[in-house]
């Protein structure tokens, strides 16, 4: 069956999003009556983490900061003050009191993307600290490991009040990012079929593949498996060598 695909300009609520949302949203009322907890959100690079923190945020009025691997605590907090839109004191113990005093005052969770870059002795327990201190959930959004990492450090692994697993994209999640990034384009349900085949429900693989179509579309009246050929895939997967000549 082929379908129409009419432009949507709103955010696909994604089946991750929909589990994130509903994670954050159960902590914040935990987090009222227990105090600050971690939600752990991890998952394989590409299921569209960032995409659903970005969503939930909005959704929450949260904080969001993407983490680098290179930051120290200071410019951890430089981040977080900078998002709140809050000049940052001269050093590391009054801006951790900024931190603390806005979080507790407004009560927006705190989401760390990349949280990954975290997981380090220094870092993972200020981080721990301004949650207790705030009461307040904060978001780890990381790597499929985050979690398992997290176990060095019991005093922070404890306090994981609710790990989520992110998803690899299922034909739902597909048909809507091809609302998304194919608007006025006609696409076959085989071809979309072959498409989550192909990524294996990698969203970020969904959507080069889907940004592709959209541009051989200018050529195609319809994309479709027959139409498609031998146009081939994004897979991620890495190429076999060649032989020497």
């Amino acid at each position: 069956m082929t379908q129409y695909r009419e432009t949507v300009k709103t955010p696909a609520p994604l089946s991750n999003v929909a589990l994130l949302l509903t994670a954050v949203n159960e902590a914040i009322v935990d987090c009222r009556e227990i105090g600050g907890f971690f939600v752990a959100f991890y998952g394989h690079a590409g299921y569209g983490k960032t995409s659903a923190c970005n969503f939930v945020r909005s959704k929450v009025r949260g904080i969001r900061v993407e983490c680098c691997d290179h930051w120290t605590r200071k410019a951890l907090l430089q981040a977080i003050l900078f998002e709140m839109s809050i000049p940052a004191a001269r050093n590391i113990n009054e801006m951790f009191n900024q931190v603390v005093t806005q979080l507790r005052a407004s009560q927006r969770p705190l989401i760390l993307d990349e949280a990954d870059h975290l997981i380090k002795p220094s870092m993972i327990e200020m981080v721990r600290n301004m949650m207790d201190k705030s009461r307040v959930p904060v978001i780890l959004s990381g790597e499929e490991l985050l979690v398992k990492k997290l176990e060095r450090w019991e005093r922070a692994h404890s306090r994981i009040l609710k790990p989520v697993a992110a998803q690899p994209a299922n034909m739902n999640d597909i048909a809507m990012l091809a609302n998304m990034y194919c608007p006025n384009v006609t696409i076959a349900e085989d071809w979309l079929t072959e498409l989550h085949k192909q990524t294996g429900g990698n969203t970020r693989r969904v959507v080069v593949n889907l940004n592709r179509a959209k541009n051989e579309a200018q050529h195609l009246s319809e994309i479709s498996l027959s139409s498609w050929a031998d146009r081939g895939w994004h897979t991620g997967r890495t190429p076999a060598p060649r032989r020497a000549v």
